[in-house]
């Protein structure tokens, strides 16, 4: 299987039950190495309709001692042998729910930095990336452990923004934590520390995105930029694997309809931010405009 492929079919090892799986991912732009923190079961604060982790039988909880045997035989044994030909783009931190809840996450991050500096030929040009959803900005140890992986470690975080308002919000991550609370928590997050947006466009219920909802959000980034976030990237996506929920993906055409008038907005604030966009078939560019994302 083509890296390009497997990107289409955003493949996972192992049913997500281990520690450690490659996945070919669109955002990272080819192999990503995750890591779940999660194996045993689904541990998450909201409840995406869309969410592509699928209630399955799990394996042992989370162990750092099988983490590092994890990634050591990975890099050692399943690499060489089965993708030589692919570099690792990143180590990501997800799997199978919201990373920040893990008790342990710090020593987690750790752990990974680690072994990228042990392996400057295999990772050094490999990220280090934690994927969440945003509500542990609203726990100030878990914001203090982030800004110091960021600082120290080099952590890059990709933060979810779903919604434009409370509405939308809701509809997608079922969460009951108030809008304007986990909006303040990016900002207050971000005004320290860099961080990476990422925005979920699919069908829920039956509802399509609309070009309202697409320029309020755009709207919602450039007040949070002229508020001093610290917004280094804006990844626009839609979903590539079944989920349990009433979700479906969104056509390749109509992301970029989306996000034409999302670039707009926030070039008429000044902004000189350009999200990058992702359909199911990977990253959509050059527009027919001939501008790129």
């Amino acid at each position: 299987m083509k890296a390009q492929d497997g990107a289409i079919q955003h493949r996972r090892g192992a049913e997500g039950r281990g520690l450690v799986y490659p996945v070919f991912s669109r955002r990272s732009g080819g192999l990503s190495l995750g890591v779940n923190l999660f194996p045993q079961s689904k541990v998450c604060d909201f409840d995406c309709p869309y969410c592509e982790v699928l209630p399955t039988e799990g394996g042992p909880p989370f162990s750092l001692d099988d983490l590092r045997r994890e990634l050591a035989d990975f890099l050692d044994r399943s690499y060489p042998l089965s993708f030589a030909a692919e570099p690792i783009r990143d180590i990501c931190i997800s799997g199978n729910g919201e990373p920040s809840l893990y008790p342990r996450l710090g020593e987690a991050i750790a752990l990974c930095a680690e072994v990228r500096r042990s392996r400057p030929g295999l990772l050094g040009h490999a990220s280090l990336v934690l994927i969440t959803n945003s509500s542990g900005f609203q726990v100030a140890g878990t914001s203090k452990l982030l800004h110091e992986a960021v600082a120290e470690m080099g952590l890059v975080v990709w933060a979810k923004l779903d919604g434009a308002g409370p509405q939308s919000f809701r509809r997608m991550s079922r969460s009951r934590l108030p809008f304007e609370d986990f909006v303040d928590g990016i900002s207050r997050f971000a005004s320290l520390s860099p961080i990476v947006l990422q925005t979920m466009l699919c069908v829920i219920d039956g509802t399509v995105p609309d070009e309202a909802e697409a320029l309020a959000l755009a709207g919602l980034v450039s007040k949070l930029i002229q508020g001093g976030a610290r917004i280094a990237g804006w990844q626009l996506y839609t979903q590539a694997r079944p989920s349990a929920g009433p979700s479906s993906p969104l056509p390749d055409s109509r992301i970029a309809e989306l996000a034409r008038a999302m670039r707009g907005r926030l070039a008429s604030t000044g902004s000189p931010l350009v999200p990058r966009v992702y359909g199911r078939s990977g990253e959509l560019f050059p527009f027919k405009d001939g501008q790129h994302t």
